[in-house]
């Protein structure tokens, strides 16, 4: 209201014009059917919309979501006439079986999910017997092989590929393994380094009792295949792939992790030191894919090398690989999370518009719409508002039912919570239900950039009269 005690007008000389009073700052307006709408209801828990009939229906609804129902009942119960306390009562009652529905329908689901976890607790227990039955059977298997080479004369000619056979190891099979230096070599082989290599045959150890077996390299470069005798101790299986997101962990992964990398034919044991540049040393460039610095020891030189010379630092342990780099597995819960969370996108997409009700004492009960501009997992999304700016902590110094956005203000970007959302509202046609409006009819105001809830007042037509009075 002016300083001269009248209501703020946004009405145009000889047009219809409507004065509102919002609520709940029992401001007055004066304003024209082009800045009114309907005032709509989102009931959440049936998923639709119901037009407010009164004002005492928006507050009946606003005490419903506080959870104040006890309160709204006798709240203003002398300024409301009988036909609106009914009309409160059969939305209290609606909304009472919407919740009783909405609890029925809650209890099915924890049902349900109690279902699954018990369907797939049984299915773990199942698998967990078949792989029990798995280990015994494999267990069965070789301890046969095993008395059926026991009974096998270690004396012949296999004897050296029996021996090496108790062990898992049998000829062609490629493997890796340290390349020692031999008497015959002509050049010498990083030390700690793993080769890869294909077992050729079996002869005797150096105790006379053991078997040590033949091993191919193929050095690359040219260089001739060459043959080296390896312990059986010594020997690895050749190592899986790294997995499709190595880079992406790679750039996550702490400083110091293990790697290896890939040079003179060989795999050797390095420490992760994070991203690399072009110049950091070791002549690689980007063009080679993407770079990360590595170095041997604490005292060595750090270098820089492109992806495909690195590789998971692999530990071969207990007949299994092991260490940072095997998959790990998701929990029932991290699932049921993820699974959630993909539904919120896909209901709310980036982009999508919604209103969202404001608790700042300022703007209490208004409704200010944005865009959604990100997903924050597992239950949180991000909204740029339209009409809301950053800094614009009072919405009466702005003046005016239009909010300007100043030239060095930036629109506000909030994370709300799901349950302070809601979808726009439907258009209705404003010939049509501006027409039926009367004293206590509840409608949206369009003020500050914001819909708030009002309760009219009178309705002024052309020639300066009031509809909806005695006369």
């Amino acid at each position: 209201q002016g300083a001269a005690g009248e209501p703020d007008s946004g009405s145009a000389d000889g047009a219809t014009t409507y004065l509102v009073e919002s609520q709940p700052h029992l401001n007055l307006h004066l304003v024209t059917a082009t800045m009114l709408r309907s005032c709509q209801l989102w009931l959440w828990r049936p998923d639709r919309w119901e037009a407010a009939r009164s004002t005492h229906t928006v507050r009946a609804h606003s005490e419903l979501l506080l959870e104040d129902e006890r309160q709204r009942a006798y709240d203003r119960k002398n300024k409301k006439s009988d036909a609106t306390l009914i009309e409160a009562k059969r939305l209290q009652k609606q909304e009472e079986m919407d919740l009783k529905r909405a609890q029925k329908e809650q209890e099915q689901e924890r049902r349900e999910v109690d279902r699954r976890k018990s369907m797939e607790a049984d299915d773990k227990k199942r698998k967990a017997r078949q792989a029990d039955a798995e280990v015994k059977k494999r267990k069965a298997e070789e301890n046969r092989r095993k008395k059926e080479l026991e009974k096998a004369s270690l004396d012949g000619p296999d004897r050296w590929r029996t021996l090496a056979a108790q062990r898992g190891w049998e000829a062609g099979a490629g493997v890796e393994c340290p390349l020692h230096v031999t008497a015959d070599s002509a050049t010498e082989a990083p030390a700690g380094s793993w080769y890869l290599g294909t077992i050729a045959d079996f002869e005797e150890g150096e105790d006379s009792k053991s078997s040590v077996a033949l091993v191919d390299f193929e050095l690359g470069d040219g260089a001739p295949l060459r043959r080296a005798s390896i312990s059986l101790d010594a020997l690895r299986p050749a190592p899986p792939p790294p997995p499709s997101d190595f880079e992406k962990q790679l750039r996550e992964a702490a400083a110091g992790v293990a790697v290896e990398m890939s040079e003179a034919g060989g795999w050797w044991p390095v420490k992760l030191v994070g991203p690399g540049e072009e110049g950091d040393g070791g002549g690689a460039s980007s063009s080679d894919g993407a770079l990360f610095t590595v170095k041997r020891d604490e005292a060595g030189e750090a270098t820089s090398v492109p992806l495909a010379r690195l590789r998971p630092g692999w530990q071969w342990k207990n007949s299994r690989w092991a260490g940072k780099w095997t998959t790990k597995v998701k929990t029932a819960k991290q699932v049921e999370r993820e699974a959630a969370f993909d539904a919120l996108k896909s209901a709310l997409p980036l982009g999508a518009t919604v209103e969202v009700r404001q608790r700042d004492e300022s703007l209490l009960g208004a409704h200010y719409a944005g865009a959604i501009a990100e997903h924050k997992y597992p239950d949180k999304v991000v909204v740029r508002y339209f009409e809301l700016y950053e800094g614009d902590e009072d919405g009466e110094e702005r003046g005016g039912d239009e909010p300007k956005a100043p030239p060095q203000q930036q629109p506000l970007v909030e994370e709300e919570q799901l349950k302070h959302l809601r979808p726009v509202p439907p258009p209705a046609d404003n010939d049509s239900w501006t027409a039926e409006l009367s004293p206590g009819a509840a409608v949206d105001l369009k003020h500050e950039g914001g819909w708030w809830e009002c309760e009219l007042i009178s309705v002024r037509t052309e020639g300066g009269g009031e509809g909806g009075g005695e006369g």
